[in-house]
């Protein structure tokens, strides 16, 4: 586990339950702020130091050969930098292994850079030439994509494998590249690429830049945005991009209410969002942001298509609501709810419990609320109804008119 506070790293062992701390002061690593850790399938473990404050190694990446006997100074290596190496960028935000003998990295103001550890003379099936770096293959980082514009030299985020070979990267504010490369003629050719939604009718990302991106279940993308998480997946041929929004970042861009349903109002921890790790085996994945983490079961889909599971159906109504002229109370319709009784709870967008203080099960169809919060009649404005129901959660807005 990399500590990114100037803790260094832990190594722990589950079979003895001991938990190590590696520093600078008791083995060969080189810095105590790390960013980012990323293990190879043989056992070595790469990690990537941050490199801010400027005191810290800039854009280095050193190699842990043995994990086991990581007091051995001789276990360790550095990546060179600079041109034949991961160049001169600031920060090695994320690394890829492509194969046993090929590791790509994003370096932010390099590129995206591919490391052969072989070189030409020795292929995936050969030994692997840690500690022999004269015969390591540095080719020429990609700083641009044929046909797109974008600021990949700047703010390359995240790298996933893709189908058939190919790779997918973040380039920051731009959105995500799915490429395939050619290391016999170092040629580059796009699969695919998408850019931040735009319109309705349009498939992209959210706003905000891509942050970091994880491979999923068949063959699903994952990409946490600034503002939240999206899923690209192919259906008939095409891209789909589904999205999850929390409700700060929703009613805080004024653009997403006019791109997306309010369906894409999602439970998430909110605000910034930082790192995804998807589960290969299963459909979970994890979501970090700077209020915490949450491990997610997604539904079906975002609410940008409206299929989100059990729940998509799910309406409001009166929306917008008159509770003095209207003379009903909210309900909700689009459930079936003869057998379960759904849960339900409002907030303000601030977050704010209204309604109610304890439990409150309700059925499709029946009144719930009177608009009225401790018997105070609430203000005109936008508030948020929460409903929980067979297994999943949802929220949905409801313009109080007074």
């Amino acid at each position: 586990a990399g500590q990114f506070d100037s803790g260094g790293l832990l190594r722990h062992d589950p079979r003895t339950g001991r938990t190590d701390q590696l520093t600078p002061d008791n083995c060969g690593l080189a810095a105590r702020r790390i960013g980012n850790l990323v293990a190879h399938p043989d056992g070595p473990i790469l990690i990537l130091h941050d490199g801010q404050p400027s005191n810290y190694p800039a854009d280095r990446v050193q190699v842990l050969v043995d994990p086991v006997h990581w007091r051995g100074d001789a276990n360790w290596i550095t990546l060179p930098t600079g041109p034949g190496g991961l160049g001169d960028g600031t920060i090695v935000w994320s690394a890829l292994v492509e194969r046993r003998d090929v590791v790509w990295f994003a370096v932010e103001g390099t590129g995206l850079v591919r490391w052969d550890i072989n070189g030409d003379a020795a292929g995936p099936n050969d030994p692997l030439t840690w500690f022999d770096q004269a015969d390591d293959r540095w080719d020429p980082p990609i700083v641009e994509f044929p046909g797109i514009t974008s600021t990949l030299p700047m703010k390359p985020r995240g790298l996933a494998p893709g189908p058939d070979g190919s790779i997918w990267a973040g380039v920051g504010g731009d959105g995500v590249v799915r490429f395939r490369y050619d290391a016999d003629v170092r040629f580059v050719t796009v699969v695919d690429n998408l850019r931040v939604k735009t319109s309705p009718l349009v498939e992209g990302l959210l706003a905000g830049g891509v942050q970091d991106i994880a491979a999923g279940r068949n063959g699903d993308l994952w990409v946490a945005n600034l503002n939240g998480l999206n899923r690209v997946r192919r259906v008939d041929g095409d891209l789909r991009v589904d999205a999850w929004i929390d409700l700060m970042n929703y009613v805080g861009n004024e653009t997403y209410g006019t791109l997306y349903s309010p369906n894409v109002i999602a439970p998430l921890p909110g605000f910034i969002y930082r790192k995804v790790v998807a589960d290969p085996g299963s459909d979970r994945l994890l979501l970090s942001s700077d209020r915490g983490a949450v491990l997610i079961t997604p539904g079906g889909g975002g609410g940008g298509e409206g299929d989100g599971g059990a729940l998509a159906g799910l309406y409001l109504y009166p929306n917008p609501w008159r509770p003095d002229a209207d003379g009903v109370e909210l309900a909700f319709g689009g459930l079936d709810t003869a057998a379960e009784p759904a849960l339900v709870r409002i907030y303000t967008v601030e977050g704010q419990l209204v309604y109610p203080d304890g439990q409150l099960r309700v059925r499709s169809g029946e009144g719930f609320w009177d608009g009225r919060r401790n018997g105070e009649s609430v203000a005109t404005g936008l508030y948020v109804v929460q409903v929980t129901w067979g297994g999943e959660t949802v929220l949905r807005p409801v313009a109080v008119v007074r």
